[in-house]
Order: C-alpha cells, then structure tokens, then sequence
C-alpha cells in the first residue's frame, strides 16, 4: 500500500522470528509405519503410509511429498520397504514452504517409531 500510494518502491524487512509468523504454516500429516526386525535389532523391512493436508486449494507443491518420503525411513537401512504417500485435500488453511518442505514430518514420524521399536525390544534405539 505505501509503494501505491508513494510511486516508489519500498523494501520490507522482518526479524526471522517474524516471518515465520508472516509465513504459512507446515503441512499437517498423518503418517503409519510398521518395521520389520529381528530378534537383534536388525531392521528388515520398512511399512509407511503417509496422508499429507494440502489444504483447501492448490497450495501444496509435489516437492513437499518428495522431501518427506525421502527421510521416511530415517538413516535406517532396511531390506525390503514399502512407501506410500497421498495428498489429501481438506477445508483447511493451505501449508506454505519453509526449508526442508516435508522433511521434519518424516524424520519425526521415523525417529518416534524407532524410539517405539527398540522400548519393545528392550535396546537403546
């Protein structure tokens, strides 16, 4: 509004704080996973089906699934896995870009699930 009104442009600058309240948010995803492992804590095989929100319209980049189904495994190496990833639209707010579109959610959805293999196995993941 002030570069209309003035004819001139105008430079706006924010605190890195502040634009990640100006910013979009993240992709809302719910992701399953199952592990394979035998009794020594080997991981075999590898099960995840990911759901991520697109939001209400055409906001979501296909980028953002590539990202977070390249880390769904986390750094595990496993035989035989088996990925699938659907976006869904919702009613709600479409998710914008920030660094790494869809990673956090699969590195998190990877790690807690290991977390949960190696408690019922009784190992320190």
């Amino acid at each position: 509004m002030l570069a209309a009104r003035s004819g001139r442009p105008v430079k706006m600058v924010m605190e890195y704080r502040e634009e990640f309240f100006a910013g979009a948010p993240r992709h809302a995803a719910i992701m399953k996973l199952k592990t394979g492992v035998m009794r020594d804590g080997t991981i075999v095989a590898h099960q995840m089906d990911a759901y991520l929100d697109a939001g209400a319209y055409g906001g979501f980049r296909p980028g953002a699934v590539v990202g977070g189904i390249a880390h769904a495994g986390g750094c595990y190496r496993a035989e035989y896995a088996r990925i699938s990833v659907s976006r869904v639209y919702t009613n709600n707010l479409p998710g914008g870009q920030m660094r790494a579109p869809g990673e956090p959610q699969g590195f998190f959805a990877a790690e807690s699930h290991i977390d949960c293999v190696a408690r019922k196995l009784a190992m320190d993941p």
